[in-house]
């Protein structure tokens, strides 16, 4: 996203949102097949793109959509393999959103704060 990103969690249901200021959200991944994909109603900008699915429904219904603290996708949605470690302080996601795809830690902490290494 413009600022920040989401992830989806298959294993939980779960949409995390980390926005750039370093803090983060969970939302339950509440959309269904057969709800629409996306809003027909809302054009992205150039070279940005609308979520869609679950992660459209928690940006439009939950964080605002084009103006929320994310604003539009810079990329389209896709999925990958990665590890979740919870332990008392948080959870660890292993993801590859990197620039150059490389691995990245992203550690979400009990206190809604986040940082990536």
């Amino acid at each position: 996203f413009e600022r920040g990103r989401m992830f989806w969690r298959g294993d939980s249901g779960e949409i995390y949102v980390l926005h750039d200021n370093r803090t983060w959200q969970a939302f339950a991944d509440t959309w269904q097949e057969g709800q629409p994909q996306d809003d027909p109603n809302l054009t992205a900008p150039p070279d940005l793109f609308q979520p869609k699915r679950g992660f459209g429904k928690v940006w439009r219904e939950e964080l605002g959509g084009p103006v929320s603290q994310l604003g539009w996708a810079r990329e389209e949605e896709r999925g990958f393999t990665g590890v979740v470690q919870v332990f008392d302080g948080g959870t660890i996601l292993e993801s590859d959103v990197g620039t150059a795809r490389e691995v990245l830690l992203h550690i979400l902490y009990a206190d809604g704060s986040w940082e990536q290494y």
